[in-house]
């Protein structure tokens, strides 16, 4: 036992002394990758850089009247198919070429809408076996893409940090300065104005917030279908049957409100066990209800507004991938 005992203890200061002369000790992590503390000055003339940045491309987007003259540039070289019909107008790939070369003598604002790659994409989206692409069509296509840059920008302008994030607190902000141009939020009363910003707030964060980090990436948020949900309410005539499936209507929000009220019985603003108990109809058992308030983040033992937010998006979407509760 001795000997076998002392072979081990060799073996192993010889497995330790391999160890040492192939596997050094890690070498330091370079300087540049380090991240770096500002100053409070460097930090101020940053932030200052990347808002006069923002300005600019403001300033320096496609303008109302840009839009009129590809539009008017647009309808002179397509050809109506079907007389009479207003949105039949259609250009030919030799029109469209025109029509581009046309467009890019007066802007250059517009040259990624006017590729060829563009007009082979829409007439295969089209299919109709036509070479020749809709005018309103396309157009409609440089619209959604000038519309989607410019939400870009308004959004890394809620972007306080400059990271490619929005925080809940951000998300708000964005939320707020959207809904002047939203008719379909004109009946909110203005008494539950900051509510509904946590509200609405909350889908984005309940399903893309997917690390847990208290933020969401705002490439992940132009891409979501929550985005376009959100975006449907600047419609002046929105389908009654879509409006009334959208969780930032105001008659969604007042259904969800009658829910919590319900089973609020004693209008504190939060919920406790007892209370909870109610939700769904009292379909909820009490082992979930015990996993629910071990899993979320409670108030003097109860639950608030948006631990039940995150209960009615988990009912309500039950087949959307969803994050937790914060």
């Amino acid at each position: 036992m001795e000997r076998g005992g002392r072979a081990w203890q060799g073996e192993d200061e010889a497995e330790q002394e391999l160890f040492a002369k192939y596997m050094p000790e890690r070498a330091p992590v370079p300087a540049y990758l380090k991240p770096t503390k500002l100053s409070p000055t460097a930090s101020a003339v940053r932030d200052l850089a990347r808002v006069l940045h923002l300005d600019w491309k403001e300033e320096d987007g496609i303008t109302s009247d840009i839009l009129s003259f590809a539009w008017e540039t647009v309808q002179r070289f397509s050809t109506q198919i079907k007389p009479g019909e207003d949105r039949s107008l259609a250009l030919s790939y030799e029109q469209f070429k025109e029509c581009a070369g046309s467009i890019k003598c007066v802007t250059d604002k517009l040259d990624s809408c006017l590729t060829s790659a563009v007009f082979f994409a829409l007439t295969r989206e089209q299919q109709s076996g036509q070479c020749s692409l809709s005018s309103h069509k396309f157009f409609d296509f440089i619209m959604r893409k000038v519309n989607l840059g410019q939400l870009r920008l308004i959004l890394a302008m809620h972007d306080e940090e400059g990271d490619g994030y929005l925080t809940e607190k951000e998300l708000q902000a964005f939320i707020a300065s959207q809904m002047p141009s939203m008719p379909s939020l004109g009946a909110l009363d203005d008494s539950f104005h900051e509510t509904y910003l946590i509200y609405a707030s909350r889908k984005f964060m309940f399903f893309l917030d997917h690390k847990h980090l208290g933020k969401v990436k705002i490439t992940e948020l132009m891409l979501s279908d929550i985005l376009d949900e959100f975006s449907m309410l600047r419609d002046e005539n929105p389908a009654p049957k879509r409006l009334a499936n959208n969780w930032f209507s105001v008659g969604f929000v007042a259904r969800v409100q009658r829910i919590y009220s319900t089973m609020d019985q004693d209008a504190n603003g939060l919920l406790s066990r007892n209370e909870l108990s109610n939700f769904s109809n009292g379909s909820i058992n009490p082992s979930m209800v015990d996993r629910i308030f071990a899993e979320c983040r409670t108030y003097s033992g109860e639950l608030d507004y948006k631990s039940f937010l995150d209960l009615m998006l988990a009912r309500e979407y039950p087949t959307q991938k969803a994050v937790g509760s914060n």
